[in-house]
């Protein structure tokens, strides 16, 4: 577990590749679900040489409650946040991580917060994003991922989810 800058502690699961230092990758769930949905594919990673970082966004899993907004509801702009510490968490533990190599892969809200964290954090050096949404829950990627700009994406949407993949298209 690691702290956010506004003092929110984030539950984790590192799936450590045999070999040190490695490149790593950030994982982020979708809404009401937790770091588990990416038990197989973190695995596999980490049998690839990949290290990887599943967490829980606040008020998700084993993660402390997020932080009400002015509605009463979660203010979802703020699981950037969650991305930001664990890439710090990440950068800190240059034993294992080689901190010039790490990703994020995100499903759902967990690929806009993916967005919107890589499109300020030029240190993130690729995106690999599942049925991102051009304004999900109020988080809008149309401009962090032309800010994000030239640098390594993968982007996937189902044809069964057509907002997802207009989404995808647009962004691509």
């Amino acid at each position: 577990a690691f702290r956010t800058d506004d003092g929110v502690t984030i539950a984790a699961t590192f799936y450590e590749a045999t070999r040190r230092p490695a490149p790593a990758v950030i994982l982020l769930h979708m809404l009401t679900r937790s770091r588990d949905d990416w038990q197989l594919f973190a695995s596999r990673l980490a049998d690839a040489g990949i290290h990887a970082l599943a967490i829980d966004f606040r008020g998700h899993g084993a993660s402390s409650a997020a932080v009400p907004g002015p509605d009463g509801e979660p203010d979802l702009s703020r699981l950037v946040l969650d991305v930001q510490a664990a890439r710090a968490f990440l950068v800190s533990r240059a034993d294992l991580v080689r901190g010039s190599d790490i990703g994020v892969a995100g499903a759902s809200i967990g690929a806009n917060a993916a967005i919107l964290e890589a499109a300020g954090d030029p240190a993130i050096k690729s995106l690999a994003l599942l049925s991102p949404g051009l304004n999900y829950r109020s988080l809008r990627t149309e401009a962090a991922m032309r800010q994000y700009g030239a640098r390594p994406a993968l982007l996937v949407a189902g044809t069964n989810d057509p907002y997802a993949l207009r989404s995808v298209k647009a962004l691509g």
